[in-house]
């Protein structure tokens, strides 16, 4: 049996857990970049590839209409490091980052269509856009977008919808769920 003390280092030459001053990052003599914050895995060093990663969804109703709007995605799967809050993800590491969202949605007429859209900084960036071919109820459909970008530290992502153009109607339905509507932004390398 093996045991460490808990007043050594650890064998990687990582610093000592973390207990006080919020997300930190180390890069050890290999080049291997690790973060830490207190709380999160007892302040142990981690890989960013392996724990920097968030997936939230939006389970609750909601509306499209043909004024953007960032959509508040309300739930969790994971997001160890609280980097979601309210309507927007915030950077904590200088590095590339993969962002992937979808938004479903319930067209009743022909030709609605619905535009996902990723911002950087309140900034649109990446624009994905689906019309419908449509006739009436019952066809839901899903607008995914995927990018890659170089994020500073508070660098914020967030997913912006809106209908271009919505046939007359006031709105579209949104489909709310873990497999319609979501934003997952993770950790790719360093720049």
């Amino acid at each position: 049996m093996r045991f460490q003390s808990t007043n050594v280092q650890p064998i990687a030459g990582l610093p000592l857990p973390v207990t006080s001053g919020g997300f930190q990052s180390f890069i050890d003599a290999n080049g291997d970049v690790w973060i830490a914050k207190p709380g999160i895995y007892g302040g142990n060093w981690k890989r960013p590839l392996d724990v920097l990663k968030t997936r939230v969804y939006r389970n609750a109703a909601f509306t499209i209409t043909g004024t953007a709007a960032t959509l508040n995605f309300d739930s969790p799967v994971f997001d160890n490091y609280s980097l979601y809050t309210t309507n927007l993800w915030t950077c904590p590491l200088a590095a590339l980052y993969r962002i992937y969202s979808q938004i479903g949605y319930l067209p009743t007429l022909s030709g609605q269509s619905l535009s996902t859209r990723l911002y950087k900084n309140g900034v649109n960036t990446t624009l994905g856009q689906h019309d419908s071919a449509a006739t009436g109820a019952g066809w839901a459909s899903i607008v995914p977008v995927y990018d890659i970008w170089a994020l500073a530290v508070n660098d914020t992502v967030s997913t912006v919808v809106a209908s271009p153009n919505l046939g007359g109607a006031g709105s579209l339905t949104g489909q709310p769920g873990s497999g319609w509507s979501y934003l997952i932004v993770e950790y790719a390398g360093t720049l």
